[in-house]
């Protein structure tokens, strides 16, 4: 989903918070803000956009991380997490009548876990967004992180019939927060700065397996313009439900 928020006057820095879905017990706090929300399969490696062919190669490897203070192997796209975002104007590859956001990810087991990335789809040229043209706009992609291979957690959860392991930690893109479930604390986070009083378009992607998010800005409100790439009547609320992709 799509959505729009000014940011408020006082400071230059807002403090956006979520919490996870009422059957975990987690809670993190994030400094970011602006929003759009997806759930688009897509295996393409070469796009065609309106006049324009948009061509990405996608590097498939291993990857070593650090996240919780302890290195990880993970595969991920063009040596990245997330992945790179693909985009495109409206009327490319048969994406006629949307216009928003989407993403790609893998389809072999959980490999999702770690490779995706999103896709905007922009409007066809002469045509604008039928709302307020934001300041700046921002892609959010919320996650799950373990301190596992995402293909072993599936494993084992197949293997013995009982439900996945809940995830170490929750990220945005590709990092935990600062309050994650760990025992160490990180620096490092996903942090945006705002010019107050400016409005911001923040599109909100959930890559989760198996968690929704309650997603919330602290001390503002939002409008909601667009779910799925396809504009809705703009509605405001100061809190969403972002749940997990119902295509696996």
């Amino acid at each position: 989903m799509e959505m729009l928020f000014t940011s408020s006057t006082l400071s230059e820095l807002y403090q956006l918070s979520f919490s996870f879905s009422p059957s975990h017990t987690h809670s993190c706090t994030y400094v970011m803000p602006a929003l759009l929300v997806v759930g688009l399969v897509l295996a393409f490696f070469s796009l065609s956009a309106s006049a324009a062919t948009v061509e990405t190669s996608f590097h498939v490897k291993n990857l070593t991380v650090n996240r919780l203070c302890q290195n990880q192997v993970i595969m991920a796209v063009n040596g990245s997490l997330p992945g790179p975002t693909l985009r495109v104007k409206e009327g490319g590859f048969n994406l006629t009548g949307q216009v928003g956001t989407l993403w790609w990810h893998a389809h072999s087991q959980w490999l999702r876990a770690t490779v995706h990335g999103a896709l905007i789809i922009r409007p066809r040229e002469g045509q604008k967004y039928p709302f307020i043209k934001p300041y700046r706009e921002d892609t959010i992609m919320l996650g799950e992180w373990w301190n596992a291979d995402p293909n072993d957690v599936e494993s084992a959860a197949l293997a013995t019939g009982a439900v996945p392991n809940i995830a170490d930690a929750y990220t945005i893109n590709g990092w935990p927060g600062d309050m994650s479930n760990s025992t160490c604390r990180s620096n490092i986070t996903y942090r945006l700065d705002v010019v107050p009083g400016r409005t911001y378009l923040l599109r909100i992607i959930n890559a989760a397996l198996n968690t929704q998010f309650f997603f919330k800005i602290a001390n503002h409100n939002f409008t909601v313009v667009a779910v799925d790439a396809a504009y809705t009547n703009p509605f405001p609320t100061d809190v969403v439900v972002v749940k997990p992709p119902t295509s696996c």
